[in-house]
């Protein structure tokens, strides 16, 4: 007997790394080739550079990897002028090379009226009197295209605008365009590099009834970092099929390995949520072995944690 629940026990165990092993090398960064960006008589080349250059600059996030057609060693010359002077969609995927550059998508960009207006607000100061504040403001429309390589059809496209305030000077407004740069919502990551695993439901810590601490399989292999924020959902099934229910947020604080990261709570409430569908998970699993644990997803990173 002994000897059966010990082979049972290492059966176990080893099943758990091939499911973990099995979801890290299950998820491909994807590559993104960063064409050239457009732009209007609004300002010139050179700060139509800057631009791309600060915009980029948003990119930078674990989950995917990038390559900039404009200083890519592996592009040969050739191909990166014919990248960087493509006008359209059309014009990239005809350049035959694309397709052997080993990436999955291709950025491309525009940026499009930039103004700069003065403008007035009226406030009441501490003395309730009645102030005229003078400022300048810019505005820029900006849009994105993400192309997949393997089809040429459009993945993802957005379009926005971004503005800058100084109360200084006309010029200052518009610098601060060109230093900042345009981001990217998280819908642009969600459509090429979405991320849904296991809560991990066991080696938490409770503190006053709630769930202060908790581990989710998500680590260095799918580029998540401490800032990341993750949305909890509870798995519940409605008329045989699988419906996620939110029950909570929490947010990455340290990456532990590969496959594994540890977590804190966000948000009021989230805690004691959490830990209730935690306890009701465990005794689903006592009669049904199959029931899913939580689930987690990705849903942003906190500014300033960027990989």
């Amino acid at each position: 007997m002994k000897k059966l629940l010990f082979v049972l026990f290492w059966f176990v165990c080893f099943s758990f790394c091939l499911t973990a092993n099995a979801f890290a090398e299950g998820f491909h960064k994807p590559v993104i080739l960063v064409a050239s960006f457009t732009h209007d008589h609004s300002f010139s080349n050179q700060e139509a550079n800057q631009l791309r250059t600060a915009t980029l600059n948003w990119l930078r996030d674990g989950r995917i990897i990038i390559k900039d057609a404009a200083t890519a060693q592996e592009v040969s010359e050739e191909i990166r002028r014919q990248i960087m002077n493509a006008q359209s969609a059309e014009e990239i995927m005809s350049i035959s090379e694309v397709r052997n550059q080993n990436v999955d998508y291709i950025l491309m960009g525009g940026f499009n009226t930039l103004v700069v207006d003065q403008k007035q607000e009226e406030y009441t100061n501490y003395k309730k009197e009645k102030v005229v504040k003078t400022y300048w403001q810019a505005s820029l429309n900006y849009s994105y295209t993400l192309l997949s390589v393997k089809d040429g059809t459009v993945t993802y496209s957005y379009a926005s605008s971004s503005s800058n305030r100084d109360n200084d000077s006309h010029d200052k407004a518009r610098a601060g365009i060109f230093s900042h740069g345009c981001v990217f919502p998280f819908g642009f990551y969600d459509a090429i590099a979405p991320l849904q695993a296991d809560l991990v439901e066991s080696d938490y810590v409770i503190e006053k009834d709630k769930l202060k601490t908790c581990y989710v399989k998500l680590g260095s292999d799918h580029g998540v970092h401490s800032g990341t924020e993750l949305q909890v959902f509870k798995v519940t099934y409605i008329a045989g099929q699988e419906v996620l229910e939110p029950i909570g947020y929490m947010e990455i604080t340290d990456v532990v390995a590969p496959g594994l990261s540890k977590c804190k709570m966000r948000k009021r409430n989230s805690g004691k949520d959490i830990l209730k569908a935690i306890k009701e998970n465990l005794k689903v699993q006592l009669t049904n072995p199959d029931a899913r644990p939580l689930q987690v997803k990705v849903i942003g990173s906190i500014p300033g944690f960027f990989s």
